[in-house]
């Protein structure tokens, strides 16, 4: 059984989307950073950039690049 039904998922990634796009038109990352807990940690993997720990360095790392 799945821990996050399908159509929850969806939703999710619709709103991380629609919130990353806003951050990017209006150079402000305030409302898309909420979308993180303090102590998150974004990484991307094959990009030589990251991992960043916890939302200060999130943001940072969203600011610069």
């Amino acid at each position: 059984m799945p821990i996050v039904a399908e159509a929850d998922l969806r939703a999710l990634l619709e709103r991380h989307v629609e919130k990353y796009n806003e951050a990017v038109r209006t150079s402000d990352v305030g409302p898309f950073l909420t979308l993180y807990a303090d102590n998150a940690v974004m990484s991307f993997d094959d990009l030589p950039v990251g991992p960043f720990y916890g939302l200060a360095a999130i943001a940072e790392a969203y600011t610069k690049q």
